[in-house]
């Protein structure tokens, strides 16, 4: 019999279920499974930035929005995860990100009207 190899799409949805579960570690392998498949799928390089997003590790992640944008500027997703990602950054440069962020969140709203784009735009606004 022969096995099917499994697409970089269907291994980052398989990480997806997995994130969602809690299984991180599971999600993590998925998505990097995924990039094995094809390194410029932008789903799994965003889906992994908001891994490392939820795991603290903010750096990487803000690197993994910037590569998936590269790919896939026009993902209201991927722009609302990135924008929300510069706006928890807690640095010296603060002030500078929650703008970038702002902008960023606008340019999400712009692609797609959506409550939850819609609901991080009022909060970066009202801060």
């Amino acid at each position: 019999a022969h096995e099917i190899a499994p697409s970089a799409a269907s291994l980052d949805g398989r990480g997806c279920v997995s994130l969602l579960r809690g299984e991180v570690l599971q999600a993590e392998e998925y998505f990097l499974g995924a990039l094995e498949q094809d390194p410029q799928y932008a789903g799994a390089i965003g889906n992994l930035g908001l891994l490392y997003e939820l795991s603290g590790r903010n750096a990487e992640a803000l690197a993994l929005y910037r590569e998936a944008l590269k790919r896939a500027p026009h993902n209201p997703a991927l722009r609302n995860n990135f924008a929300a990602a510069l706006s928890e950054d807690r640095g010296e440069r603060n002030m500078v990100r929650r703008s970038w962020a702002t902008r960023e969140m606008r340019k999400a709203a712009a692609l797609a009207f959506h409550p939850i784009i819609m609901g991080n735009l009022k909060q970066l606004e009202e801060q």
